[in-house]
Formats: C-alpha cells, structure tokens, sequence
C-alpha cells in the first residue's frame, strides 16, 4: 500500500504522468529495512510466538517490549502517518485539478460567449444598409 501511495506522490509531485517509478528502490529499502527490523530483535533473543499482535514474545522482559516498539508499532505508526500524508496531498492535488477544470471551462465559455459577439458585430457591419443617400427618392 505504501509502494502505491508514494508512487501516486510521485506523480503529483510533477512526475511525468505514464514515467514507471523505479521499484528496484522500493525493493532495496523496503528489504533492507524489514531486514534490520527483524535482524535486531533475533540478535535480542526475544522472537517468538506472540499472538495475533507482533512476532516479539513481550513475555521475555522489557528489552522485548522495547523492541516490540521500535521494531513493530514505532513503524507501523510511521507507514499510517506517511499515507495519511500522501492522501492529503493526493487529495490536494484533485482538488486544484478540479478548480483548473472549472475555470478553464467558465474561459471557454467566455471566449465563446466573446466570439458569438464578434460574429453579431460583424453581421452587422456588414448587412447592406438601406435608404441611403443619392438614392431616387419622391420626396420633394
């Protein structure tokens, strides 16, 4: 999930629309990063059964429950904090796409209203004018 909302940052932060974000990044940090998650905890001695909750057995000490926070909750909260972070922008982004789309469509419909102007002007200064002078006319 994160892998997609940064790629959609991506692409508001002026990105070239279509442009393939470069997953041999994502893959090298999001390895390297789960594996000194998981690196740091086993070198500790606290892995094991937990529950449904973490792979860090809390039974173990405190120095379990503190890798249980730096390793499992500390990022997990971080990766919730940085989507909620790429949606406002996302959203952001949408909204002034929005605002763009309707003033260029009150523009157009200015220009049209402008050109249908010009038109009438020109309709009328060019209709033949009638009863001009030097016509033969029986007023006397």
């Amino acid at each position: 999930m994160s892998m997609a909302a940064s790629s959609l940052m991506g692409v508001g932060a002026g990105n070239q629309f279509g442009q393939q974000p470069d997953v041999r990044r994502f893959h090298a940090v999001i390895w390297s990063v789960s594996a000194v998650l998981v690196a740091a905890p086993w070198a500790g001695g606290v892995l094991g059964p937990a529950g449904a909750w973490c792979w860090i057995d809390a039974s173990k000490g405190r120095a379990a429950q503190a890798f249980r926070l730096l390793c499992f909750y500390l990022p997990l909260w971080a990766i919730i904090a940085f989507e909620v972070v790429v949606y406002y922008r996302i959203i952001r982004r949408l909204m002034a796409v929005s605002r763009l789309a309707e003033a260029t469509k009150a523009l157009r419909a200015g220009m049209r209203q402008e050109e249908d102007a010009r038109a009438s002007a020109r309709a009328v200064l060019q209709a033949p004018r009638g009863g001009g002078s030097g016509g033969g006319g029986s007023e006397g």
